[in-house]
């Protein structure tokens, strides 16, 4: 990527490593796959499952390495501790490979290619790719120090920097286009390729029926919506006669989603039967207990 577009990548992807450093969290996992780019250019930087799951299962920072190998940091590498200035490092690998096209280290094998930060520093992307700014060989030195203390502290300081770059160099806003040829764009044309072809023919006019709000053979922007109540029809909303789902999704039966919402729409009522009358029977216990508890002493 040209300077001007790693700065539109990188500004809300420190922006929401930021928000999670103030709040005392680390990412542990900054890498390209969890960076992700809307169809209206909205930059995001995604998946925190290994906060939750560290402090779901309290585990400590010596007893398993977390991450991806080709973006840990030579701490988390070492030891398994992970910190906010772990993160700044894992971003530091990520801008050099927007900058370069390319990863810095490689090898045979994960556990190769993470051994490699312990006794190499990061190179500069100017000496891989000509035209690179020096200032993003210093912000990638600096990020990728093997030391952490020679680092930035955290996504907020090194967000700061990014600006300070990008004022100094001039460089021009930018929209970060999405991947019109993603695994999910493609997934979604054959999807609706195949039920064009398995459209059924129109059927006569007749009078209008409710559809579902939502359904999965549809694409999010082509949801239909309820038709407007009137006073005559006014039926609870759960009385609703939907017509009958039909094909599938994920190869799985749209009619045996539609069961198993009833199912558990049935649960609930169940469940709530249930409590209602645990509760309706501790309160007559209590109050029994307490009208002859003089009588009991």
């Amino acid at each position: 990527m040209p300077p001007h577009a790693v700065v539109a990548v990188l500004r809300p992807v420190l922006g929401g490593l930021a928000a999670a450093h103030r709040a005392g969290l680390v990412h542990r996992d900054v890498k390209p796959e969890n960076v992700l780019i809307s169809d209206d250019g909205d930059v995001k930087i995604a998946d925190f499952g290994l906060v939750r799951a560290v402090a779901a299962a309290g585990i400590t920072s010596t007893s398993v390495i977390l991450g991806t190998a080709a973006y840990l940091s030579p701490e988390q590498v070492r030891d398994g501790n992970a910190g906010p200035r772990s993160d700044v490092y894992s971003v530091g690998i990520l801008t050099y490979e927007l900058l370069t096209g390319v990863a810095p280290f490689t090898g045979d094998s994960p556990l190769a290619v993470a051994y490699q930060r312990l006794d190499h520093d990061v190179p500069r992307p100017g000496s891989v790719i000509e035209g690179v700014p020096t200032p993003f060989d210093d912000f990638v030195a600096c990020a990728t120090a093997r030391d952490p203390a020679q680092r930035y502290a955290d996504a907020i300081e090194m967000l700061a920097d990014v600006e300070a770059i990008a004022e100094e160099l001039d460089l021009p806003d930018f929209r970060v286009p999405a991947p019109r040829n993603s695994a999910q764009h493609r997934s979604a044309a054959l999807h609706h390729g195949r039920r064009s072809e398995q459209q059924p023919p129109a059927p006569p006019p007749q009078a209008p029926v409710r559809q579902p709000t939502r359904q999965l053979t549809r694409g999010p922007g082509d949801w239909p919506q309820p038709e407007p109540r009137t006073e005559a029809d006014s039926e609870p909303e759960d009385d609703y006669e939907y017509q009958p789902v039909s094909g599938e999704f994920a190869g799985i039966a749209l009619s045996e989603f539609a069961v198993a919402r009833q199912n558990g729409r049935r649960m609930v009522l169940i469940w709530v039967a249930l409590v209602l009358a645990l509760t309706g029977l501790a309160a007559t216990a209590g109050w029994t207990l307490g009208s002859n508890l003089s009588g009991l002493l």
